[in-house]
Parts: structure tokens; sequence; C-alpha cells
């Protein structure tokens, strides 16, 4: 298993979940 590569895979979809919440609460707090 190549968990370097799944790890990679991990971080990625990890930061753009992240910057859809970071997002979410920007519009929901008015913050631009």
């Amino acid at each position: 298993m190549l968990t370097e590569e799944r790890h990679q895979f991990i971080r990625d979809r990890l930061a753009a979940e992240g910057k859809v919440l970071a997002g979410e609460l920007a519009s929901r707090f008015g913050v631009s």
C-alpha cells in the first residue's frame, strides 16, 4: 500500500474541506 500517496490524498481532502468550512463561517459571520 502506498501510504505516502494516501497521506497526500487525505491532506488534500482535509485542506479542501477546511477551505469550504472557512468560507461558510466567513459568510455566516459576515467576514469578507
